[in-house]
């Protein structure tokens, strides 16, 4: 039987202006289209992870807002179950550059997401762990607080705990070492790694799994992944060729992760939930934002198409 998939993360209105090429420093540069829709890696996540058959309840925080609205129609859309706190703090918002490649540059104002309660979350992990296991996925754009006290909760109760530092923050050693998986990019593995004095390895995999003795996915954009599993064998997950181009990238990274959640909570091996993951983030190079899910706020409390 399935484990329920659930997100502790963050949720974002994602605001996108496409253009011919990214901006240098002082460069002004005019967009040919624009894109609104539900983001944060949280929210991308479990979104990706219910579109790949997961049961999905995501657990964050927003703001008193029409954004809020938004955010939580989007997620019931997407067939996600939203436990989401209301505080004082902005609904978080994302600004998102993409050029005519797909390669994007992005600002994020964490708003409510920064102001979560570490006893709210806690509290709804209580409320939804009483139907057993869960997999349980945490990412950088949390309070490093919130991470470790899921990562301490999952321990506790004999969850599965997923951790896609992204960005890299300062969470506790015991919570990377709590990880199964451990999932990083190949700028956020090396950040990573200048925390730890590990002698020559032959990847960045390899590396980590060294310094922590946990799982570890290293994901590598157009060439795939890599995956070591606990006890040290590596193994390369190639990318998914794509049949046309890519039109935005930047939602691929959080399908990957919300693709492996789903495979590994229906309880496939690690290397194949990567598999699962990596052909997720290949399904989604080829639309506009990180969701389908396009209801833009009109500050009248409607939502146009």
């Amino acid at each position: 039987m399935s484990r329920p998939v659930v997100v502790v993360g963050s949720v974002n209105l994602d605001r996108s202006l496409y253009v011919e090429h990214l901006p240098a420093p002082g460069e002004t540069v005019l967009a040919h289209d624009r894109h609104v829709c539900v983001g944060g890696k949280g929210a991308n996540q479990g979104v990706q992870a219910a579109t790949s058959g997961a049961r999905v309840i995501f657990i964050g925080a927003v703001g008193r807002d029409e954004h809020a609205k938004f955010a939580r129609r989007a997620l019931a859309e997407a067939g996600v179950t939203a436990v989401l706190e209301e505080c004082d703090e902005p609904t978080g918002q994302a600004s998102i550059t993409v050029d005519d490649a797909g390669e994007n540059c992005i600002v994020v104002d964490s708003g409510a997401n920064a102001a979560i309660s570490e006893a709210a979350a806690v509290d709804a992990l209580r409320e939804v762990s009483h139907e057993g296991p869960l997999v349980l996925v945490c990412q950088g754009e949390s309070p490093a607080a919130i991470v470790d006290a899921v990562a301490h909760f999952s321990v506790q109760g004999g969850h599965r705990f997923v951790l896609n530092l992204a960005p890299v923050i300062d969470v506790n050693v015991a919570t990377l070492r709590t990880s199964d998986p451990l999932i990083v990019n190949e700028s956020e593995a090396q950040s990573l790694l200048a925390r730890f004095e590990v002698p020559g390895a032959a990847s960045l995999t390899l590396a980590l799994h060294a310094a922590l003795g946990v799982p570890v996915v290293v994901t590598r954009g157009a060439q795939g992944a890599d995956v070591v599993e606990r006890d040290g064998e590596f193994m390369h997950v190639p990318a998914v060729t794509l049949t046309g181009s890519v039109v935005d990238s930047t939602g691929a990274g959080d399908a990957l992760v919300g693709g492996t959640a789903a495979a590994l909570s229906a309880g496939q091996v690690l290397v194949d939930a990567v598999q699962a993951g990596v052909g997720a983030a290949a399904s989604v190079l080829g639309r506009r934002g990180a969701s389908p899910h396009q209801h833009a706020p009109t500050g009248r409390g409607e939502a146009t198409r």
